[in-house]
């Protein structure tokens, strides 16, 4: 039996206007995305990475073409169904963290469920057992500007994962961090992928980080000129080799949970309503 797509998009386009410019940003876009994948989206700043990315989570509107999120056509959905659609199946990550700083960890992790009406009691239990899955359990009290980077971006990525989404979007991630702090975050999204059989897709323009996708899409001047697969995937992020720690010295960074640790994760919206 064939396998059906968790993502398919068919001759996607986008354009805009700047000024008086009009702009394509993306130009007939076709691509085939499986649940569980590891997915890179590669190619330079202006390719068109982001934009797909955002139509993705349904925030901007095809100028032609179908996007198909598990059978659904997100552009026959309404404004209500489209935040429904970004609360519940998509978890999106960005190279700023997005914290909110007058709240302490624990409390930004647990936002996005205020707005599904989740009980308090609910979403803190939920958000402590996040803080567990990416190495943060300890730090719980402490607010964004008491963390490092490589710290934040994790409790961004427990954020983004608090309504147990099938899809996760990472766009340039690591763009803000130090090697060390880069190496901790991509280590735990494969992590995520490979045991929790989460969707990733990672936006970058990163090279050294494409050996780690199943496969590859390459991107330039918002068109796919390439699908590649990689023959030989890394289960881990190694990262020795780009490190600028030196041997010994202490790092400010927490112990980032190997694939095999990361935890099954069955929480649901709809039961947690009932």
């Amino acid at each position: 039996m064939a396998k059906t797509p968790v993502i398919k998009i068919s001759n996607l386009s986008k354009k805009f206007m700047l000024g008086d410019i009009e702009v394509q940003a993306l130009e007939s876009v076709s691509l085939e995305i499986y649940s569980g994948e590891f997915i890179c989206f590669f190619g330079p700043s202006g390719c068109g990475k982001s934009t797909l990315m955002s139509m993705i989570a349904g925030l901007q509107p095809p100028s032609t073409g179908s996007i198909m999120i598990r059978g659904e056509d997100l552009a026959k959905m309404s404004t209500n169904q489209l935040a429904e659609h970004r609360r519940t199946k998509i978890g999106m990550v960005f190279q700023a963290f997005n914290l909110i700083q007058t709240m302490n960890v624990l409390e930004n992790i647990a936002l996005p469920l205020t707005f599904a009406r989740i009980s308090k009691m609910r979403r803190m239990k939920r958000a402590e057992n996040l803080l567990e899955i990416v190495g943060m359990g300890k730090y719980k009290d402490r607010t964004p500007n008491q963390l490092s980077g490589g710290q934040q971006q994790r409790i961004a990525i427990a954020r983004s994962l608090v309504a147990n989404p099938w899809i996760i979007l990472a766009d340039e991630p690591t763009g803000n961090l130090d090697s060390k702090s880069a190496n901790d975050v991509m280590k735990l999204l494969i992590s995520l992928n490979r045991k929790s059989k989460r969707t990733v897709i990672l936006i970058t323009h990163n090279p050294e980080y494409i050996q780690y996708a199943d496969r590859i899409f390459w991107m330039q001047d918002g068109k796919m000129i390439k699908v590649e697969a990689n023959s030989h995937v890394h289960t881990a992020y190694a990262g020795d080799k780009t490190s600028k720690h030196k041997k010994g010295e202490e790092s400010q960074e927490d112990e980032v949970p190997d694939a095999a640790e990361v935890k099954e994760d069955n929480f649901s919206v709809e039961e947690a309503n009932k």
